[in-house]
């Protein structure tokens, strides 16, 4: 059977495939373009290392020492220092899908071609993802713009320094490079600051908490229609003409899963016991958890641009001969989307433990208290 390699261009991630490469493990390829596209940034770059214009992160400091000028003989030696003089990240320790899932955003970013990095460090990425050689990650750092604190540790090991998860052990990188015959990578200009100015690290949380949610979700809509069922629940609120008369595309999304999860239901016959409108809890089911899937989609939407995009500062233009500062390590748009997805889902949690009380209500379920055998006895399962 032939193994499924991904081909990336630096515009072309979607979540099924980050879930593949970064949980499943499956192989990555650099697209041929994409290293076409890198060559003439790289060439972009050390025609610029030549000149006397100032550059921020090329022959300057950073942060506060973007007035410091950095000398060509010391390229390498400064990037390096660049690299540990960021490696501030505390425990805990990103797991392995995090790690992989920050290699293969920060290495689509850089398939973009703005971000002056060499086509040789974006082939590390490439290595380390297919090798499984994982470096040990820190998930805190600075609070700050980017996630310079922590996507350090990846700099570290490609210089041949820090330490690795390979094979279920925890090794130093060196050493793992001479198992695997890999040579120490050696810094260019800019090549420092590329490595670790991104949000690649805070975008791969969010990528992968979506993944969990919407798996989450699948569930969650079929544990709802079970709990109607068992609550002899009315089925209106799920009916395909009332939902969109009020047009909300996820509140009619969920109603049409709702009614593919219950087709063939005895809901949908008449029954004399049946209350004539049920507990808020049940009857909002439709709109409350179609504002959260609206909100989803909103933050698929945004972060589906950050992670097809570069955010590098500053930008290189190679199509333009130039290079530009920018604002593009601003993640808000897609930090406001995870921001309402964490509001929304407030909401579903809030409706979900009610329910959990309609189901502990003897006069709505026509059950005895508590779930007990003999009310006058025992007490039964009396936990909500």
């Amino acid at each position: 059977m032939k193994q499924e390699i991904i081909e990336i261009n630096g515009s072309n991630l979607t979540y099924e495939k980050i879930k593949k490469i970064s949980i499943d493990e499956v192989k990555v390829k650099i697209s041929k373009e994409s290293l076409k596209r890198l060559e003439k940034t790289w060439k972009l770059v050390k025609e610029l290392e030549k000149g006397e214009q100032l550059i921020y992160g090329l022959n300057t400091g950073v942060g506060w020492n973007k007035d410091v000028s950095v000398d060509k003989e010391f390229c390498e030696k400064y990037n390096k220092n660049l690299i540990k003089s960021h490696m501030i990240g505390i425990n805990p320790e990103c797991c392995i899908s995090e790690v992989r899932t920050i290699l293969l955003l920060r290495l689509n970013g850089f398939l973009c071609g703005h971000t002056g990095i060499s086509p040789e460090a974006a082939k590390y990425y490439e290595l380390f993802l297919n090798r499984g050689i994982h470096p040990v990650i820190k998930k805190r750092a600075s609070v700050s713009m980017g996630d310079i604190g922590t996507l350090s540790a990846i700099g570290l090991v490609l210089i041949g320094e820090g330490e690795v998860f390979y094979k279920g052990k925890r090794l130093m990188a060196n050493e793992v490079f001479e198992i695997e015959g890999i040579e120490a990578f050696k810094l260019g200009a800019k090549e420092g600051l590329s490595i670790v100015s991104s949000n690649a690290q805070s975008s791969a949380f969010a990528v992968l908490n979506l993944i969990n949610l919407e798996h989450f979700l699948d569930i969650y809509h079929k544990v709802f229609c079970l709990s109607l069922e068992g609550f002899n629940g009315v089925v209106d609120p799920l009916d395909e003409t009332v939902n969109n008369i009020r047009k909300h595309k996820g509140q009619i999304e969920v109603s049409k899963v709702c009614r593919e999860n219950l087709e063939g239901s005895y809901l949908f016959d008449s029954c004399k016991d049946r209350a004539l409108q049920d507990p808020l809890s049940f009857r909002s089911h439709c709109a409350i958890t179609g504002a959260v899937m609206d909100a989803i989609n909103y933050l698929k939407e945004q972060l589906s641009i950050e992670i097809n995009t570069s955010d590098d500062n500053p930008c290189i233009i190679p199509e333009e001969n130039r290079c530009v500062g920018s604002s593009n390590f601003v993640p808000l748009s897609w930090v406001l989307g995870m921001e309402m997805v964490a509001i929304a889902l407030n909401h579903l949690s809030k409706m979900m433990c009610n329910r959990m009380l309609c189901f502990s209500n003897p006069n709505l379920t026509k059950l005895t208290r508590f779930l007990s055998p003999d009310e006058n006895k025992t007490i039964g399962f009396g936990t909500i």
